[in-house]
């Protein structure tokens, strides 16, 4: 959860570049790809490149 509200944080700040340390890494296997797929749409909403 404070993940969630980390990246929350970061990304209503809209800056252009988000950098992310771990990559999930602490999460369990469902919850990381959920976090991974909601970051992915949210940047291609934004139109933020991906380096994935």
């Amino acid at each position: 959860m404070q993940q969630r509200v980390a990246l929350a944080r970061t990304l209503a700040v809209r800056r252009p570049i988000i950098l992310i340390d771990e990559r999930f890494g602490a999460l369990d296997a469902q919850t990381r790809e959920e976090m991974q797929q909601m970051l992915l749409s949210f940047g291609q909403k934004r139109k933020i490149p991906s380096s994935s």
